[in-house]
């Protein structure tokens, strides 16, 4: 027999399976919370005499036992479930150096990653930098090849008008004996030009206001310079009187008829033409051709 106990009340289904829950080793006493209802306590019997035969039974030993192993049991359990823990808490630490890892080596990618998106984008402005200069380039060339187009038919029209003036100048030279100072275009402002109508015009008109003025007059290289220095007619072409023809001669009206009119049939023939020196020795060549030819015939 033990915690024998007499209560006032019928208890509870949940009441009595919560007794038997808790086993021989509970202290109903000092736990039951219906202490009030209790007419006959187990530790008032304690107390009473005894008679017959009656044998004390060590429960609480038994009990301190079951308790102690259930301790044990679960200390055993702890220390499982400690490790257990501690497996996991290992697992749990190289799981995190894993991933703090994995975390440096997606940063050091993302790196490398941007690294290369700006080479890309350099590259890509560097590709299109390349190809502004190759569409300009194209362009440029484009426009080359037309303006040589261009100037190959100016060239070609200047050649055609060159050889009619060379045929016109040969048949001229030969009917009249005629000699023109080529070499007056070797001067600066002509060399290398574009003759112009205001060139042509020079050539033919400039003169006649001063012709007449000039009979009798030795043309020295002096008296050029001075008249050059006090003329006002602008850009009157003075290298004319360092020809043969004039220079360090007296000037004579033959000669001033010559330098009023030996231009009149051919200068308009020279506009377009650029007198370069290879133009002025073909210029020159074919007079003294055409004079030759003349001089054999007669």
């Amino acid at each position: 027999m033990a915690y024998l106990n007499f209560y006032a009340k019928e208890l509870s289904a949940s009441d009595i399976a919560n007794m038997a829950q808790q086993g021989m080793c509970s202290n109903i006493a000092a736990e039951d919370k219906k202490d009030y209802y209790r007419i006959i306590k187990w530790e008032d019997l304690l107390e009473l005499g005894r008679s017959g035969t009656v044998t004390d039974l060590d429960i609480l030993t038994k009990c301190l036992k079951d308790i102690c192993s259930t301790l044990d049991s679960t200390v055993a359990g702890l220390e499982e479930e400690e490790q257990e823990l501690e497996d996991v808490s290992n697992r749990l630490n190289s799981t995190l150096a894993d991933l703090e890892e994995k975390e440096q080596e997606l940063e050091d990618l993302s790196t490398r990653f941007n690294s290369t998106v700006a080479e890309l984008e350099e590259k890509e402005q560097e590709l299109e930098d390349v190809s502004n200069r190759l569409n300009s380039t194209v362009a440029e060339l484009e426009e080359s090849q037309a303006d040589k187009f261009e100037m190959k038919e100016e060239l070609d029209d200047i050649s055609a008008r060159l050889n009619s003036t060379v045929a016109e100048l040969e048949q001229v030279t030969a009917n009249r004996n005629a000699s023109w100072d080529w070499d007056i275009f070797l001067a600066e402002q002509f060399l290398d030009q574009n003759l112009t109508a205001e060139h042509a015009q020079l050539l033919r008109s400039t003169w006649d206001d001063i012709a007449e003025a000039l009979v009798g007059i030795r043309i020295t290289d002096e008296f050029i310079k001075l008249l050059s220095r006090v003329d006002r007619v602008e850009d009157r072409p003075w290298s004319i009187l360092y020809s043969d023809n004039y220079f360090e001669a007296v000037f004579t009206q033959e000669m001033a008829e010559r330098l009023t009119s030996i231009w009149d049939e051919i200068s308009e023939k020279l506009v377009g033409v650029t007198m370069s020196r290879g133009v002025i020795e073909l210029l020159n060549y074919v007079t003294e051709k055409a004079n030759c030819d003349t001089d054999t015939y007669s």
